[in-house]
């Protein structure tokens, strides 16, 4: 590349970089972080039920949400079911599908603000060993688990902007 042609790339980013965040002003764009919405979200309380799977949901869900003191309480449910998707010519299992679901409902004193669900599909090796299906369907899990809290604190943060009487995205 040449030294001019070098510049004009330059100059091309460098003008891209100070227009793009007024075109995505003027579109309505508006991050979700660090509005009223993503703010209140911090120490949500979660209420889930006593299963690994719960446990491993509430436990990345209050990853997501971060420490602090809010009216909010969030009431999850989750379920899994595993199928067997690869199979070999001696009918032995290749391959598993883990669909993970979760139900949610966001309360404020007894009132609800949001409820919905979302749900998780993965796929992991069935190794021969007993020991190997079980770390491979763990890790599935706890994949699964942490995708659905990055959904559910989205989810939940937009619905508290809304409440807040800000328009969401």
């Amino acid at each position: 590349m040449t030294m001019s042609a070098s510049l004009l790339v330059r100059w091309r980013r460098f003008a891209l970089a100070l227009t793009l965040p007024a075109l995505l002003g003027g579109c309505g764009f508006q991050p979700l972080y660090g509005t009223p919405g993503y703010s209140q979200i911090a120490g949500v309380e979660i209420d889930t039920g006593s299963s690994r799977l719960d446990y491993l949901v509430a436990d990345a869900l209050e990853e997501e949400f971060g420490a602090g003191r809010s009216p909010y309480r969030l009431t999850v449910n989750s379920s899994s079911r595993e199928s067997a998707v690869g199979v070999a010519a001696n009918a032995a299992v290749t391959r598993y599908e883990l669909s993970v679901s979760v139900r949610y409902s966001l309360e404020r004193n007894g009132q609800v603000i949001v409820t919905d669900s979302a749900r998780e599909i993965l796929y992991f090796p069935a190794p021969s060993n007993p020991y190997g299906l079980i770390a491979a369907r763990r890790t599935a899990e706890e994949q699964a688990a942490a995708a659905l809290a990055r959904r559910v604190s989205r989810a939940v943060a937009l619905a508290l902007r809304e409440e807040a009487g800000e328009p969401g995205s």
